[in-house]
Parts: C-alpha cells; sequence; structure tokens
C-alpha cells in the first residue's frame, strides 16, 4: 500500500470520531459534569457544621461583661478593644509611659477586681513587638466570641441585647474617646487584617465558595419537566402552572390553564 493512501486512510479513521465528538460534545461532556457536580455537592455539604435547634427559654443572659455584652452587640473590635483598655487605665493596671514611640506598662502584681480577660489584655499591651501584640489580641477575643457563644445557648439574644444597652453605650463613648483611639490605632498594626483573622476563625464558612446555579444541562433537564412530571413549555394539556382551571396572571406568563395549553 502506497504510503500516501496509508495517510489518507489514518485521517479518515482518527478524523471521523473527533467530528462525531465534536458534534454530540455535549452528550458526552454532561455526564462527566454531573458526576463531578454531585460529588462536589457532597463534599461541600460535609462543610458545614451539623443543624441545631436551640428554644430561647431563659430570656436575658444576666452576668456578662461589658466586653461580653458589646461583643453580643456586634460592636467593632477596635471598640471592645478600647473599651478593656480604659477600664485598665482608670483602674490603673496600664500606664502610658510614652506616645512616640508607644510604650505602656503595667505592675507584675495586677489588681484582684481585673477579670481573667482584662488580664490577659493588660499583659498583651506590654508586649513590645507589634506582630506578636496585633496576634494575641487576636488570640484573646477569638476566645471571648467562643466563650460567649456558648454561654449563649438557650438565651434571648434580643432581650440580652436590649438589656445591657446603656452599658454598652456608656463603654462606648469611653472606647471612642481621641486618647483611647489613638493608642488603640498604635497598638494594632493592621486592624482590617485583625478583623479577617477573627472573622474566619470564628466564623470560618462565611468566605467558602457556594454553588449559586447548576449546571446548564441540568436546568434543561429541569426545564422539559413540569411539577407533575409533564412538559413545562405548554401545548398538550402540559402547563407550568401544575393546576386544575387556574388563570395566572403573573409577570411574563399569561398560560391560561383552564384552556389546556397557551
Amino acid at each position: 500500500m502506497e504510503t500516501g493512501t496509508l495517510i489518507f486512510l489514518l485521517f479518515i479513521v482518527g478524523i471521523i470520531p473527533f467530528v462525531l465528538i465534536l458534534r454530540h460534545w455535549r452528550k458526552a461532556v454532561n455526564p462527566v459534569i454531573q458526576v463531578t457536580y454531585e460529588l462536589a455537592t457532597v463534599i461541600r455539604k460535609r462543610e458545614y457544621l451539623p443543624p441545631k435547634i436551640f428554644i430561647e427559654g431563659y430570656g436575658i443572659r444576666r452576668g456578662l461583661s461589658t466586653y461580653e455584652a458589646a461583643l453580643i452587640s456586634e460592636r467593632p473590635f477596635r471598640e471592645v478593644l478600647g473599651m478593656m483598655l480604659a477600664d485598665a487605665m482608670e483602674k490603673g493596671a496600664v500606664r502610658v509611659a510614652s506616645l512616640d514611640p508607644l510604650k505602656l506598662e503595667s505592675d507584675k502584681l495586677l489588681p484582684d477586681s481585673l477579670s481573667r480577660d482584662e488580664r490577659d489584655f493588660v499583659r498583651i499591651c506590654s508586649e513590645r513587638n507589634v506582630k506578636k501584640r496585633q496576634e494575641r489580641f487576636a488570640n484573646l477575643l477569638i476566645k471571648m466570641i467562643r466563650t460567649i457563644s456558648n454561654g449563649m445557648r438557650g438565651f434571648s439574644h434580643k432581650e440580652t441585647v436590649n438589656y445591657y444597652m446603656v452599658i454598652v453605650e456608656a463603654a462606648s463613648q469611653k472606647a471612642n474617646h481621641e486618647n483611647i483611639r489613638s493608642i488603640i490605632y498604635r497598638l494594632i498594626d493592621d486592624m482590617d487584617e485583625l478583623t479577617r483573622k477573627i472573622t474566619k476563625a470564628t466564623n470560618p464558612y462565611r468566605d467558602a465558595p457556594i454553588f449559586k446555579e447548576q449546571p446548564e444541562f441540568m436546568r434543561r433537564r429541569m426545564s422539559r419537566r413540569g411539577p407533575g412530571g409533564g412538559s413545562a413549555h405548554g401545548g398538550g394539556g402540559g402547563c407550568a402552572c401544575a393546576c386544575a382551571g387556574c388563570a395566572c396572571a403573573c409577570a411574563g406568563c399569561a398560560c391560561a390553564c383552564a384552556g389546556g395549553g397557551r
């Protein structure tokens, strides 16, 4: 057999399947897409925590600190840290040694009136390294958020927020004082990064990818079937409304179901 004839036969044998696949590529690719989509959906569902139902039967959650009440009220993290700084300075637990560069000092023996979170906050303020200080601030807030989240189970969130509203507002005014705000911004190297880290740690699924819509071939398949199993495009008695004797006048739809078709 001549070389030219052999090349021609190989070309014909190779091009025919390619043309067939090119013409019917959707039929060949759709099953692969469907399997991939189903697997991705199963894996995606595993990332969510199991649903839980709580009955808010305990009413107001009493005994919260001002900072915990501020976190429940969804105050900014800078404001919560400002509240803690203002209280620590009022109690004499923290002193400003210098402003440029910023240097905060505290006694080794802290007052007994300080809570555990306040003691941790005072120790963090004495940290000289900015990166380590921001890391420790983030860990402190994450721990506080998780603690109060567990402590609020069964209690009414709305009633608790209203109960502590006056206290939180008074503490917020102290935190928004010009001196307190300037110190907090110097203590934190990057406030946006701090917020992102805390948000990711306390709610890791907020920024996760979500399948917003089904693949095109699945939408086409669903559009061919009405709710009752018939065609969704009208004709032959089929109707997308699937209701007996209805005359729907919704926007963009004027199908007279009672007449059997459109």
